[in-house]
């Protein structure tokens, strides 16, 4: 089987999807265009995205989000398909039909395919998005603190930071920042885009020293992005849509306090010790006139953040004390069922 993938967000899915086809005994040819597992030739994931076979003698397909062109090609296509709001665009829905099955890495995305897809929609399997061993493996609550209370939170890859509730998550700072001065927020995002820096701007002047973006435009190794984590003391993640949420299970695995909704994808989380969850509202008109997203009111994440300040030592214990439980998030867990299904042999020739 060759997974294909093309969508540079998802560096950290496909490595975990490989070693965990690898674990469970099969053998895969990745086509992936981040070159992390470029085991085919430029040449080939070229003819692939054109929906053209280049004589691969694979018995299926595996692509990241498959382009309406690649049904053409002569190999059964199993699809995972990772979207955040309400609706799927219409090239979606026509490689899904052709498909001989469909993968979203949550139970939430799977009922937006089924829904949007309709009449000729194919089996569609739901394998949640895991947590590398390395995160697993790692001494929970080891953190080297600085002396200000820091929060750690990603920016969305795309034009909308809105999906990650980062205009809430900068409002709220601000809000908190201007009655504390010993707090600080860290921002990741892989560029400073337009709408980002507008809101960077719109931030009063005595709190944007406590505001520092870090732009990692080719992502982290896992035992980097483990040495981010342990330098802030809460993982903030007020998302309103996600296709499934990977930051808040490696900051548990590391016995880090998450806050964090339960919107879209992250319905599938287990939210327990540690664990501040934000409440949203009712779905609204997401950002680039596609589907809907719940809505999310910036006093809740104020309320969340100043309620974790004021309740760390308990919060940040309880985190630590559940951190062994993460192994069931480990990626060889949640693509068990999916790679049964795989050795069935059903959706391959």
């Amino acid at each position: 089987m060759g997974p294909m993938g093309g969508y540079r967000s998802y560096p950290v899915v496909m490595r975990g999807l490989m070693r965990a086809f690898e674990h469970h005994g099969i053998e895969v040819v990745c086509a992936d265009v981040t070159g992390l597992y470029s085991n085919l030739s430029s040449s080939d994931v070229r003819e692939l995205s054109l929906g053209r076979n280049p004589g691969l003698e694979v018995d299926a397909i595996f692509a990241m989000k498959p382009s309406s062109q690649m049904v053409q090609i002569d190999l059964p296509l199993i699809g995972m398909h990772v979207g955040d709001v309400s609706e799927i665009p219409e090239d979606w829905k026509i490689a899904i039909r052709a498909e001989r099955a469909a993968v979203a890495p949550s139970t939430w995305m799977a009922d937006v395919i089924r829904r949007e897809v309709g009449e000729g929609c194919p089996e569609v399997v739901v394998a949640n998005h895991g947590v590398e061993q390395e995160y697993l493996d790692a001494e929970p609550g080891a953190q080297t603190l600085p002396p200000a209370f820091s929060f750690l939170h990603f920016c969305s890859a795309g034009v909308y930071p809105e999906r990650k509730g980062t205009p809430q998550a900068l409002s709220a700072f601000q809000s908190l920042a201007m009655e504390n001065r010993k707090v600080s927020l860290t921002l990741v995002v892989s560029e400073k885009r337009r709408a980002l820096k507008r809101l960077l701007g719109a931030l009063d002047r005595r709190v944007r020293d406590r505001v520092h973006v870090h732009v990692s435009p080719g992502g982290f190794s896992p035992a980097a992005m483990i040495e981010v984590y342990r330098r802030h003391h809460v993982l903030l993640a007020p998302s309103r849509a996600e296709g499934f949420g990977i930051q808040p299970l490696e900051a548990r695995a590391l016995g880090i306090p998450v806050i964090k909704t339960r919107a879209t994808g992250f319905m599938d989380h287990d939210d327990t010790d540690g664990v501040y969850v934000v409440s949203t509202g009712p779905f609204e008109p997401a950002w680039g006139g596609m589907g809907e997203a719940p809505s999310l009111d910036e006093k809740d994440v104020y309320g969340a953040m100043r309620t974790v300040i004021e309740t760390y030592d308990d919060i940040a214990g309880a985190a630590r004390d559940a951190a062994g439980a993460m192994e069931r998030w480990s990626w060889e867990s949640t693509t068990e069922s999916l790679a049964d299904r795989l050795k069935e042999g059903t959706w391959t020739r």
